[in-house]
């Protein structure tokens, strides 16, 4: 195999990697995997491959796949994590409401006659 393959190969098996820890959610270990694959990425442009040697490398290990799905599954999780949190703010802004409206309603009946 040739050095741009065995890179090619790894890239492949770090996106995948990546696919699979964001299907379990496991983001402790997505941090670490995105900066491996980062490397990768330094490794693939020091080989300086012409745009169809590099594109039909791409091809031909399914990266352009992955990368989609990969953009795709990060977009949905994403959303689901905004939509957690403004559930949670909703909520917290509610509770805050229903205390000081109850507090404030208490201080009347504390009140010396």
């Amino acid at each position: 195999m040739k050095e741009y393959e065995v890179i090619f190969e790894q890239y492949k098996v770090m996106s995948i990697k990546i696919l699979e820890s964001l299907i379990k959610e496991d983001y402790d270990i997505l941090s670490q995997l995105l900066g491996d694959r980062e490397l990768l990425i330094e490794k693939m442009k020091e080989l300086n491959l012409d745009t169809t040697d590099f594109k039909n490398q791409a091809v031909k290990y399914g990266i352009i796949e992955n990368e989609a799905k990969i953009k795709l599954l990060m977009i949905q999780k994403m959303d689901d994590i905004k939509l957690k949190l403004h559930k949670l703010e909703l909520g917290e802004k509610a509770n805050k409401f229903y205390n000081k409206s109850f507090y404030d309603n208490n201080k009347v009946f504390s009140k010396k006659v």
